[in-house]
């Protein structure tokens, strides 16, 4: 029997396309009726996480979609990757402010920048490769983690490529 499926998403623009190539695939593989999308609160990306977390558990959300780089490196009890969507381009890319670029260090990155990241398996690994920067979880859509480096505020972004090329 085909039900509906309540698909949790940031409510921004990647996300209503996220939600809808999931509905469609759905619709293609005829295993739902209905889909209704529910936006969800974005208060930063470790709570946007946890606000899916606490959906699915109180069974508000069937599903959410999410990006990659947001997810913890260790999933919490009970919450499982069921699916990964196509990418046009499953690389990250990094955004620099060009008064931070020094070619010879790796990622170009000078020693003490402040980059943005998705989350903190992202944090994490940035850490592991170039122990001395600093790395700064900012909420929002790219367009904001844009501004800041323009504005110095920050000076790089990790971003996802096929947000970049988007």
């Amino acid at each position: 029997m085909r039900r509906l499926i309540v698909i949790g998403t940031k409510g921004n623009e990647l996300g209503e396309v996220q939600a809808e190539i999931l509905n469609n695939k759905f619709d293609e593989l005829n295993l739902i009726g209905e889909v209704e999308k529910i936006p969800l609160e974005i208060q930063g990306t470790d709570n946007y996480f946890n606000n899916i977390c606490g959906e699915l558990e109180k069974g508000r959300i069937d599903v959410a979609v999410i990006n990659m780089p947001e997810l913890p490196a260790i999933l919490p009890e009970g919450i499982v990757i069921g699916a990964l969507s196509q990418r046009s381009d499953p690389a990250d890319s990094i955004l620099i402010n060009e008064n931070v670029i020094d070619e010879s260090s790796i990622l170009s990155l000078k020693p003490g920048a402040r980059v943005a990241v998705p989350g903190e398996r992202v944090k994490n690994l940035l850490i592991e490769l170039i122990p001395d920067i600093h790395t700064v979880l900012v909420e929002g859509d790219i367009y904001k983690r844009i501004m800041l480096i323009r504005s110095k505020e920050i000076d790089a972004s990790i971003e996802s490529a096929a947000l970049v090329n988007w």
